[in-house]
C-alpha cells in the first residue's frame, strides 16, 4: 500500500491518493483564509464531495455531502454554538438548541424534528 500527497504553494494538503488493497483518493479546495471549502472523495470509482461554509469570523456554518446529508450551525456573539440542524438523507431534519450562562458555560440542550 503507498500513499502519495500534494500540497499548494502556502502548504495545505490538495491531493491524498492510497493505491493498494483498496484505491481511494482525496482532493481538497481553501478559501483565502486558508479553510476548507471543499473535500472529493474516490473510493473504488465512488466519488463522495462534500462543502463546507464560514461566516466572517471563521465558523463553521454549513456542511453538505453529495449523498443529501448535510448540518447547519449558528452561533451567538461569543462564539458559542446556538444552533445545530441535521438534514438526512431521507429529507428528515433534526434541530438542536443551545443556551449558555453568562460564563458561556453550556446550561441547556434541547432537540426536535425541524
Amino acid at each position: 500500500m503507498t500513499t502519495a500527497y500534494s500540497y499548494d504553494s502556502v502548504g495545505n494538503l490538495l491531493t491524498q491518493a492510497t493505491s493498494g488493497t483498496s484505491d481511494i483518493a482525496f482532493g481538497y479546495s481553501y478559501n483565502k483564509n486558508g479553510y476548507i471549502t471543499g473535500e472529493v472523495r474516490t473510493e473504488n470509482g465512488q466519488t463522495t464531495e462534500n462543502t463546507y461554509a464560514y461566516d466572517a469570523l471563521g465558523q463553521l456554518t454549513s456542511f453538505l455531502q453529495s449523498t443529501g446529508y448535510g448540518e447547519q450551525y449558528a452561533y451567538d456573539k461569543a462564539g458559542n454554538m446556538t444552533g445545530k440542524v441535521i438534514s438526512g438523507m431521507d429529507g428528515e431534519s433534526i434541530a438542536l438548541s443551545m443556551s449558555y450562562n453568562k460564563g458561556n458555560q453550556l446550561t441547556a440542550m434541547a432537540n426536535g424534528m425541524a
